[in-house]
């Protein structure tokens, strides 16, 4: 049976608005042992073989990785919204704070790539405390710093200017040092960033390189949340996606971002396409849209998804790796950062 990766990037968004009859719907779905079509992380393989083989990136651990799987599969973690990272750039980014508030209260670790600090120190002052300050620190407030190492932040400095700090951030998570917040068992499923797609093109373009660099390594993918979109890395092979209604808008698009990829099939979108090659410098698949009514989902785990959710699912086949993106719904009401 042909393996699909599940690419539900804002699950846990769905989860904060939708609470617990959402998160008890899930649970049994997940715990009840129905057959179903293999539901996996960006990686591929079953659910079972992603809990057995890769667990989630564990910050710290000197264990296997699988004995501090939160569990919940598909890149669910625990019920208690734990298993991700929440990292915030240096960019001006018009945060979106329906999605910024509950990411960053059910974070396992949030980490603030160097100015990333001060931008949100700007916006919300000393509300919300990063576990992490890190990069080469030259673009952070010196006295934003000291407050909130005071409040219990860790600063961590990174001088390689070989490499961006969004870069540096995530092999922090990765290869955490032997001492500070991460030095115990930090289980990452998946990283949100928020400023990835704002700010200067060449960042933007470097941050997408950076994704590309870590796909696979987080069992559940990075996604990059701007003011305006949502986007996230889809790998070569087949892939079922679940939007939702109450949070994002109808246009989507499937972008090339490492050269052609020679056929891509979809179903669940306005004008599907078939044996399509996407590539830049051809044809792009932007400005499509979510199908009114789309193919029924495959997957036991969000049979049970309450109504309230409108969900939509779309199948994705490609043989290279593609940018996926979705609009935010009731987007630009926040303060830009």
């Amino acid at each position: 049976m042909e393996t699909v990766t599940v690419i539900r990037p804002l699950f846990r968004v769905a989860k904060a608005a939708f609470g617990p009859q959402a998160l008890k719907a899930e649970h049994l779905a997940a715990t009840s042992g129905s057959p179903g079509p293999s539901c996996t992380g960006n990686e591929g393989g079953t659910v079972a073989e992603s809990q057995q083989n890769h667990g989630g990136v564990v910050v710290g651990a000197t264990q296997p990785a699988d004995e501090f799987h939160s569990g919940g599969g598909c890149g669910g973690g625990d019920d208690n919204g734990g298993g991700y990272a929440l990292l915030l750039l240096n960019a001006p980014s018009e945060i979106h704070e329906p999605f910024f508030k509950p990411l960053w209260s059910g974070a396992s670790v949030t980490v603030c790539a160097d100015g990333g600090s001060s931008r949100l120190f700007q916006r919300f002052g000393t509300e919300y405390i990063p576990t992490i300050i890190a990069g080469d620190l030259d673009s952070s407030s010196v006295e934003v710093r000291e407050d909130f190492e005071q409040r219990g932040s860790t600063i961590v400095s990174l001088p390689d200017q070989s490499k961006n700090d969004f870069e540096k951030c995530l092999e922090l998570l990765v290869s955490p040092p032997s001492e500070g917040p991460l030095s115990r068992p930090v289980p990452v499923e998946e990283v949100y960033v928020f400023g990835g797609l704002d700010g200067r093109l060449d960042h933007t373009f470097a941050n997408i390189g950076v994704v590309h660099k870590f796909s696979g390594v987080f069992p559940s993918g990075i996604i990059l949340i701007s003011g305006y979109s949502v986007a996230t890395l889809l790998g070569i092979g087949s892939h079922e996606i679940h939007a939702y209604d109450q949070l994002e808008g109808e246009t989507c698009g499937l972008l090339p971002s490492a050269g052609s990829a020679e056929k891509v099939t979809t179903t669940g979108l306005k004008w599907d396409i078939v044996d399509t090659e996407i590539a830049i410098g051809g044809y792009v698949n932007s400005s499509n849209a979510l199908a009114e009514k789309g193919p029924p989902a495959a997957t036991v785990i969000d049979t049970a998804w309450p109504e309230a959710a409108g969900r939509h699912v779309i199948h994705v086949k490609t043989t290279a790796p593609l940018i996926w993106t979705t609009e935010i719904k009731h987007r630009g009401v926040s303060p830009t950062l």
